[in-house]
């Protein structure tokens, strides 16, 4: 411990390090105070860095140089991205690290054949380099996917009427009959479509057919959602696969889940690794429904998983275009099919949930801002 506070490295972590490394926790610090990035959670390359400093270790040498990479990396997963490409990677990692280029790049690719980073497409101009997690559970989610597509499933439907009393058009029909005789089904549609009335038809079904019938969703709020508008119980997905901090998905390849179909709403929010660990969890032979906006925004982890299926055309899947009735009453749901559509929103001044309030003065902006939400908005909506 009064190692880590010369290094300024919080004490925090002294179990964790001995647990690591044991008695040689300080030689190997000492040699080498990169591998605290790799192998310690909670400390990263900028700490280690600082701790390295401190040691006076060389500031281009090799370790630095990887460390430094598979931090840029990471920046890049944290946006969002999957990959990155091989000399933009050369650019910011040697922009951070205040180091030549060539030296980047040359650890870049001692890194790629050792295997510490992944690349795809061997030419350079348009290398893709990943980070082994993330490569891994893209290529093993694709795998999975057609797993589940060509296994046959346990049960065979007989009834493909509904009696919810709810008059369906013709996609909708469609997109039920299809959702009975896939495996794997995407149901996509912007606001308004009706995929939440698609879905209530979809699970009725299988129930007249007695199925057992797993709902989801990535949030709390979808998960309750989806418990309003059906008689059968939603859990989020980290519940349904019953995440531990410590250990993980109790639910995996080694333990799956229970049922013949699962039915995933809001799948746009659903990043790679997820996506990876829940279809562990499925047994190939269970029918597979993922509905969801594919023009919303992409997960705030990396992929975007919900666009890339439906991209890939591998899949079944149905598209609701329909606006109805009562959804064509919102602004904000006739602007955002414009918007889908390449078209400029439309703004009125009264009688509106879509509005724009034009404001220069900063101060004014942020009172403006909190007015809307303590005061205007919540009694709009009570109304």
């Amino acid at each position: 411990m009064a190692f880590l506070q010369e290094l300024e490295i919080n004490t925090y972590f002294a179990p964790k390090i001995y647990k690591q490394y044991g008695s040689e926790s300080i030689q190997k610090i000492t040699e080498n105070p990169y591998c605290l990035a790799d192998d310690i959670y909670g400390i990263g390359f900028v700490t280690a860095d600082a701790a390295a400093r401190k040691l006076e270790k060389d500031s281009e040498s090799y370790v630095r140089c990887r460390s430094g990479i598979i931090y840029v990396l990471n920046l890049e997963v944290n946006k969002g991205h999957c990959y990155h490409n091989f000399f933009d990677i050369v650019r910011k990692t040697s922009k951070k690290l205040n180091i030549e280029e060539a030296k980047i790049m040359m650890s870049e690719d001692n890194m790629i054949y050792e295997n510490d980073i992944i690349a795809e497409n061997r030419n350079q101009d348009d290398m893709r380099v990943y980070l082994p997690s993330v490569f891994y559970s893209e290529n093993d989610t694709a795998e999975l996917i057609r797993t589940i597509m060509k296994t046959k499933a346990k049960k065979k439907i007989c009834y493909y009427d509904i009696n919810s009393g709810i008059e369906y058009d013709e996609i909708q029909k469609h997109s039920i009959k299809c959702a009975v005789e896939s495996k794997f089904m995407v149901l996509t549609g912007g606001p308004g479509t009706g995929k939440t009335t698609t879905i209530k038809g979809i699970i009725e079904c299988f129930v007249r057919n007695k199925l057992k019938v797993l709902l989801a969703a990535p949030t709390g709020r979808a998960a309750k959602r989806m418990n309003e508008t059906s008689v059968l119980e939603a859990k989020t997905i980290h519940r349904l696969l019953e995440c531990k901090s410590a250990e993980g998905f109790a639910k995996n390849e080694d333990n799956k889940l229970e049922g013949d179909v699962i039915i995933i709403d809001e799948s746009s929010m659903i990043d790679i690794f997820l996506m990876y660990n829940l279809l562990k969890a499925i047994p190939p032979e269970m029918k597979v429904i993922l509905a969801g906006d594919a023009n919303q925004l992409p997960s705030v982890g990396p992929g975007n998983v919900l666009n890339d299926i439906i991209r890939s055309k591998t899949v079944s899947v149905i598209k609701l275009e329909k606006i109805y009735r009562q959804a064509g009453k919102s602004d904000i749901i006739k602007n955002a099919h414009r918007i889908n559509c390449g078209e400029y929103p439309v703004f009125k001044k009264n009688n509106t949930d879509f509005f724009f309030i034009e404001e220069n003065d900063v101060n004014k902006a942020a009172e403006t801002v909190a007015d809307l939400c303590s005061r205007r908005l919540p009694g709009y909506f009570i109304m």
